[in-house]
């Protein structure tokens, strides 16, 4: 009974804004159809049959005067009356319309349990996208305005439901573009370094749904056999159960970053045939919102709304029988190189020609390609983390709006505490092209037994705003492995690496790179305690002094992957 549970509580991980929407009121299914203000489009309110007698709502968009068409579905748990707007030419329509396109019909379906499909719900059990995608896609394939021909699209829950019902194999399912959506919600994404990703499950929680699944997560901090053998199985798809060709879509400020290259390297890798060969990946300067101009801080007018015009030229190729050459002229793999503003192209990633470059930490708070000399000061930097006033979250990766996802100014809220070490680089005398992975090598101790260490990069420009690029943290007690515990000896020295996202990034001429080292990024990494118990818990803990090293025989060094351009 108990294995059982865990395993419940593993799927409903998986699509959990189903629960926090099915409190809304379903709304009344009709088969009237409405002719659409300023569009050549008919809309009419359906039910469609499931295999298990119940019906799902959807809203199908049919271009005035009949027809057949090839079909955009997108399965939705936010209420699929939200894409109405799409025919205004807002949102991520723009002046690339791919939802006012009169080549296509729109069908876009209320998860079960959810909104007008609320009665569909079957107890507390979670939607299986799956047999509900497929049987969608059956129906959609017997309609008389239907060619044959389905392609889907959507982000985040959006991007789930694609995956489930590509692993379905409907047969007139072609293609996909899943967007902000790694193909496993496994433990590392949960546990990045071995740490609790409790912003994430925070902002779950003020969507509704509640505490049940963050208190039974919490409870496996270790990669154990709930998350390598009962749960995967729930935790996503496989890319082997991939067989049709995607757009990937993500973002380097998305809550997923690494996820959506992770899952288009994997079906590029492990795919069926047409997905391996032709499935593509697009990253912009984005977070989990895509396609926007301003994020953070910063404004990206070259990636304002570039992901829809391209899911609309993979769709015009693969849906309508290729006139406009998509497959052959686009690169596998599209990339926006922030700091120069401009979108490039690669067959891998990270790009051919990326060396890994050490910036070492120097005892003066520098940053120097050169490591420490001998008769260095070998004095450590040291801090006091007391989890009672952790270092604050302010921008990055993160999916709560309050606070601040993307680029932000670290200076005020993050480097200005004495909890935190600060490390730069004089101004570059020349452009440093950055692109892939970073890491931070650590020499750390502590007087306590189990600490973390944070690190976030940044780019400095001229005016000292100091923008966030990309972070990470790791648990000392998971240093070597996430699945089993080793606790310091206090006092003595231990490397640890921390893993960051990644990106692709220019730091400009007279820019500075920077570095910053802490225990603590709160709310975003649930706090240690430094007291060595599991639970993820209320309460002030311990207060450790923690050192970090960066003399001769302990050189501590930010890892930067160099692009030749």
């Amino acid at each position: 009974m108990k294995r059982s549970g865990i395993l419940l509580t593993a799927l409903l991980a998986l699509p959990p804004v189903v629960y926090a929407q099915s409190n809304l009121s379903p709304h009344t299914i009709t088969s009237d159809r409405i002719l659409l203000e300023d569009t050549l489009f008919e809309l009419s309110t359906v039910e469609i049959p499931m295999r298990d007698g119940k019906r799902l709502a959807a809203d199908v968009y049919r271009p005035r005067g009949g027809g057949t068409y090839p079909v955009v579905l997108i399965q939705t748990p936010y209420d699929k009356n939200m894409f109405r707007s799409a025919r205004e030419m807002k949102g991520r329509s723009g002046p690339h319309p791919l939802f006012n396109n009169v080549n296509y019909v729109f069908v876009v379906v209320d998860w079960r349990g959810t909104s007008a499909s609320k009665a569909a719900r079957k107890g507390t059990v979670p939607p299986d996208l799956e047999k509900d995608g497929f049987d969608v896609c059956s129906w959609i394939g017997q309609q008389n305005w239907c060619n044959g021909r389905i392609g889907t699209w959507g982000p985040s829950a959006l991007g789930r439901s694609q995956y489930e019902t590509a692993r379905a194999k409907p047969p007139n399912l072609v293609c996909a573009v899943p967007m902000v959506m790694p193909l496993l919600l496994d433990y590392d994404i949960h546990y990045p370094g071995g740490v609790f990703w409790e912003e994430f499950m925070l902002t779950l929680a003020k969507l509704g749904f509640g505490s049940e699944f963050f208190d039974r997560v919490a409870a496996h901090p270790m990669k154990d056999y709930v998350w390598t053998d009962l749960a995967r199985p729930y935790l996503g798809v496989d890319a082997e159960e991939i067989r049709v060709p995607m757009l990937f879509i993500g973002g380097w400020y998305d809550i997923y970053t690494d996820g959506v290259i992770d899952a288009f390297e994997s079906v590029r890798a492990k795919g069926g045939e047409k997905a391996r060969i032709h499935s593509k990946l697009i990253m912009g300067p984005w977070t989990h919102c895509i396609d926007g101009k301003q994020v953070g801080a910063l404004e990206f007018p070259k990636a304002e709304r570039f992901a829809i015009g391209k899911a609309r030229a993979f769709f015009d190729y693969w849906l309508r029988n290729g006139s406009n050459n998509y497959d052959l002229e686009e690169p596998p793999i599209t990339y926006y190189q922030m700091g120069v503003d401009e979108w490039r192209s690669s067959g891998t990633w990270p790009p051919q020609g990326v060396e890994e470059r050490p910036y070492y930490l120097h005892a003066d708070r520098s940053l120097s390609t050169n490591p420490p000399r001998p008769g260095e000061d070998t004095r450590p930097a040291t801090f006091t983390y007391d989890p009672a006033r952790p270092v604050p979250t302010f921008g990055g990766h993160i999916l709560s709006p309050d606070l601040s996802p993307g680029p932000q100014d670290q200076r005020e809220k993050v480097e200005s505490r004495d909890d935190v070490l600060v490390f730069s680089t004089p101004p570059l005398e020349r452009d440093l092209p950055v692109a892939g992975k970073l890491r931070v090598r650590l020499f750390v101790s502590s007087d306590r037994r189990d600490t973390d260490f944070t690190a976030i990069v940044t780019d400095v420009d001229p005016d000292g705003r100091s923008l966030l690029i990309t972070e990470g943290i790791h648990r000392m007690r998971f240093r070597n492995s996430t699945t089993r515990q080793e606790f310091l000896k206090p006092g003595e020295i231990y490397p640890v690496t921390v893993d960051l996202t990644n990106t692709a990034i220019t730091f400009r001429k007279g820019h500075r790179v920077r570095v910053d080292i802490s225990s603590s990024n709160s709310p975003k990494y649930a706090l240690n305690h430094n007291d060595c118990r599991l639970a993820y818990r209320k309460g002030n803990g311990l207060v450790a002094t923690n050192s970090v090293y960066s003399d001769a025989k302990h050189p501590s060094a930010l890892v930067l992957p160099v692009a030749a351009r």
